[in-house]
């Protein structure tokens, strides 16, 4: 459609005439030793925030002394040139000049007493000696752009882990950022006040930073430093009890009476539990995890004492002289690991909340975001494309990314004053058709500007849903007024029958008056005998619980369910967009019980300027003899420290979500399934894809033919796995090609083409010159904008994609990169770039539930949807639907006892048994 000019969020860097051929890569360890002669690796511990931090700052510190200490070794490394040094508060250390030939190994002791009093409160009391044992590992050319090579096999990314490692040492020194590997976050920032103050909780402004290499050859690519601007939920430093007060907006008197509500307490340890604390009544306070509270005061908590057995109360008195303020309250259990009689065990320490204070630095995790919370948090964070700009500029220079800065200087690293310009192509949308016309895109705005989101308003259905023979309306609790039920049951049936469905009235209507998931079954159970396929069900709040359990019971009975809250209806019932939420809840619902929404051809514009009337997006981009397939992952928490130490297997999957077109393009089906937690690879893939292409063949429209060509968006991996994926995602399916032609030997195996697709890349791309008086959509670039050329990397099919329309902050744009692409093999050429860019954007419009593009292709998005749902169901099946269990401490029911079946066991205790897109 055009050309557009965009920056893109980062700075090109340059070697200067001064810069080393070469530096010199080492493995640094600190090896301390205790009283009694044991050892230990001072970079290993726990991996939360605050023992990051302060293992990270304390391993910085015993470094700088190393360097200090030793002049013999490492020359003058006083003020600046100790820059000619570089280490990553791990193992990774490098020097400008040569210290050891390759493989040498040098150890030398560090000064304890030179250290600074905050590294020698992390270290332990007992400690007597720091050794410091360094190992020659490498030689990296510095001019080498092996890191894009085009053989994956080839790629080294020495030279990109260097200049990231290098970049952060004046953060490490300045000590003025809470650093979680390339994420980082200013400690005096001014933080932003979540609910106008009436939450404890923070927002700290900060940027995550990244080196990779760009350009459009190898030979010509050049190292570029990424910065984007991001903001995060932080807990704050604070004592425990004062942030229990401000979060549960209770005097502390008051929480004597509170805290004797079960629910209270349940809820009290969601928030605070995994919390690290530090104890304020010790000579030497220390840090641990909150694990529990518990049920009594600590009044009526006993445990032996070498003076035999004592209450909490009493051994705070005696032992530490400290009079309890508040004896009614909970303690605080921390899980602590002792050996006992030879063996590793776990006992339980009490502590009253008084004496402990919340470290500063702890992100807040996902699990503890309520609605209310994340909704803040997004609207904190959508930062308009100047004032992204802006806050681009603001970090580079707090951080000093400049090449005046002494860490950039000492190796003679320049760093461009500029943001990064590069071209960028809008391109052509795709026209949507229904059974009664064709939208071409884009339409014109009330401004008369380009827009790709279309109205539905007198458009009906291109494939409308078979009747649901049977379908039942559920009222739980009461929650809104039967007549307001009533009256929105009758508009949805007008109004679905005007977009071409053939809805009548619902079968069977009734309220059910508890939602506990033994109650809610039994009726599921019934609906289901008595041909029930579809359960539209009302609740008062939008998130009500019983949400999970409803579509728990969806798999589990093979009865598709539809949510309508309270909110809704009062929409419709005021008469304010009645029409567009009624066609929002019909796209769902088409779309659940197996209709297609709208059908994908070329646009007529597209077919003008290329001067050809051959629809290239049905013949060829999104024909019926392509599958496109979409693979995603809702990966598990980490164990606690103490179940790691103890070899307690791990209960919670990571849930792997899968949806495939079965021959229209919007045409999709789906599944999930749980594998061992944190694993990247794919297990089990080759079955799932074998059943896919079962699927596929089985829908009447394919003639009993398989597809010839299958797509595959993968999605939650990393650049690091791209090698993973080719060796071995791409033998899964062709394991899964072998298992449908033992049984058919006619068989043909199609191509495969796998893209990986990156939702949260650190690229952010924006117009060069938006006005900053016009709206955010209007300061975006617009839907349809790639960038592949000259920011991008050097030797791959690769791609950033704009599909959708950003309507706040600034547009984050995916990755796309072609890892695998076997057609030549199959005597076709490889999948062209203009092909990739055009299949991938197309396939944005494929979500069907609203009429606009949305931001990943429709498979992967749907795979990610069905990663989440698989997630939510494993939580109300493990725990009941009770979602504070899951966080409190229970085990549930889901436990894992070390079976090697456990996987595939829990994964058909949850398998969807649905044959539509149920999680529309």
């Amino acid at each position: 459609m055009g050309q557009l000019q965009i920056l893109v969020n980062g700075y090109s860097m340059a070697f200067g005439n001064e810069t080393p051929q070469k530096v010199f890569k080492h493995e640094l360890k600190f090896i301390s030793t205790n009283k009694k002669g044991k050892e230990r690796d001072l970079s290993r511990g726990p991996r939360n925030d605050i023992s990051n931090i302060l293992r990270h700052e304390a391993l910085f510190n015993m470094y700088q002394v190393l360097l200090r200490s030793y002049p013999a070794n490492f020359g003058d490394t006083q003020g600046d040139k100790i820059y000619a040094y570089a280490y990553d508060c791990g193992i990774n250390f490098y020097s400008r000049g040569k210290i050891l030939n390759l493989k040498e190994e040098l150890k030398l002791e560090v000064d304890i007493a030179c250290l600074r009093d905050s590294t020698r409160d992390f270290l332990s009391k007992n400690l007597v000696k720091i050794e410091a044992v360094i190992l020659a590992t490498d030689e990296i050319d510095l001019k080498s752009t092996s890191a894009v090579s085009e053989e994956l096999a080839n790629r080294d990314r020495s030279v990109v882990q260097f200049l990231e490692i290098l970049s952060n040492q004046l953060i490490y020194n300045n000590r003025t950022y809470f650093i979680y590997a390339q994420k980082m976050f200013a400690k005096e920032s001014n933080a932003i006040q979540v609910d106008g103050g009436n939450d404890p909780r923070i927002i700290k402004a900060g940027m995550s930073k990244n080196v990779r290499f760009i350009g459009d050859t190898q030979e010509t690519s050049t190292p570029f430093i990424q910065v984007d601007p991001k903001k995060t939920l932080f807990f704050p430093g604070m004592p425990l009890l004062d942030y229990i007060r401000l979060l549960t907006r209770t005097n502390l008197p008051d929480l004597d009476r509170r805290i004797t509500d079960d629910r209270f307490k349940r809820q009290l340890l969601k928030e605070i539990k995994g919390l690290t604390v530090r104890t304020t009544h010790l000579a030497k306070n220390s840090y641990f995890n909150i694990h529990a509270i518990t049920s009594d005061a600590p009044s009526n908590i006993f445990f032996e004492t070498k003076d035999g057995r004592k209450s909490v109360l009493q051994h705070f008195q005696d032992q530490h002289r400290f009079r309890i303020q508040f004896p009614n309250l909970p303690c605080v259990v921390e899980k602590q690991l002792k050996k006992i009689e030879g063996q590793n065990r776990t006992v339980d320490v009490f502590y009253p909340m008084e004496v402990l204070h919340i470290e500063a630095g702890q992100r807040v995790p996902l699990t503890k975001m309520t609605p209310k919370l994340t909704e803040q948090m997004i609207r904190n964070c959508q930062a308009k494309p100047v004032q992204y700009i802006r806050e681009l500029e603001q970090q580079r220079g707090e951080a000093m990314i400049q090449s005046g800065a002494p860490n950039f200087r000492a190796f003679d690293i320049r760093i461009d004053t500029k943001i990064r310009q590069a071209n960028a192509e809008i391109l052509f949308p795709p026209a949507v058709g229904y059974s009664n016309g064709v939208q071409q895109l884009p339409v014109q705005d009330r401004d008369g500007r380009d827009d790709v989101a279309w109205m539905v308003k007198g458009k009906r259905f291109f494939q409308p849903a078979a009747d649901p023979k049977v379908w039942v309306a559920v009222l739980f609790q009461h929650g809104i007024p039967g007549n307001d039920v009533e009256a929105f049951l009758q508009g949805l049936v007008r109004c679905a029958r005007d977009m071409g469905m053939n809805l009548n009235k619902e079968n069977h209507k009734e309220v059910i008056d508890s939602t506990d998931i033994e109650t809610v079954k039994a009726r599921m159970k019934f609906f289901k005998g008595n041909g029930a396929n579809f359960v539209l069900f009302f609740t008062k709040d939008k998130l009500d619980p019983v949400h999970h359990t409803m579509k728990l019971l969806e798999c589990e009975f093979g009865v598709v369910t539809q949510h309508v809250s309270k909110q809704t209806v009062d929409k419709v019932a005021s008469g304010r967009g009645a029409l567009l939420v009624y066609n929002n809840i019909l796209q769902k619902m088409n779309m659940k019980l197996g209709g297609i929404n709208w059908d994908l051809s070329a646009n007529q514009a597209f077919l003008t300027r290329n001067k050809t009337s051959q629809d290239v997006v049905k013949t060829k981009w999104l024909n019926q003899a392509r599958m496109f397939i979409g693979i995603d992952m809702s990966h598990a928490g980490p164990q606690s420290f103490v179940e790691r130490n103890q070899g307690v297997p791990p209960s919670e999957p990571t849930i792997v979500g899968m949806a495939f077109t079965a021959g229209h393009p919007l045409l999709i089906r789906g599944t999930y399934w749980c594998q061992k937690p944190r694993l990247t690879i794919v297990d089990r893939l080759a079955d799932k894809v074998t059943e896919a292409l079962e699927i596929y063949h089985n829908v009447p429209q394919n003639k009993g033919n398989y597809p010839n060509h299958i797509v595959v968006f993968r999605g939650g991996i990393s650049e690091g796995d791209y090698a993973k994926v080719i060796t071995s995602e791409e033998q899964f399916f062709k394991q899964a090609f072998a298992n449908i032609k033992k049984e058919k030997p006619d068989f043909r195996e199609p191509i495969l083409t796998i893209i990986v697709v990156q939702r949260t890349s650190n690229y952010r791309i924006v117009p060069q010159n938006p006005d900053p008086n016009a709206p955010p959509a209007k300061q975006n670039v617009p839907a349809g904008t790639v960038v592949d050329r000259g920011v991008m990397h050097p030797t791959q099919t690769e791609f950033l994609l704009v599909a959708h329309k950003a309507i706040q902050g600034t547009a984050h744009p995916i990755k796309c990169t072609v890892v695998y692409d076997n057609g030549e093999k199959h005597g076709q050429q490889r999948m062209s770039l203009e092909e990739a860019e055009y299949i991938t954007y197309h396939m944005c419009y494929g979500h069907a539930i609203v009429s606009s593009p949305v931001s990943v292709p429709a498979p992967l998005y749907s795979a990610g949807d069905l990663a989440k749902r698989g997630r939510n169901n494993w939580k109300a099946y493990a725990f009941g639907g009770d979602a504070e269990s899951s966080i409190s401490g229970e085990s549930g029911r889901a436990r894992n006892s070390g079976d090697p079946n456990f996987w595939v066991d829990l994964s058909e205790s949850l398998k969807p048994r649905i044959s539509t897109k149920f999680w529309a």
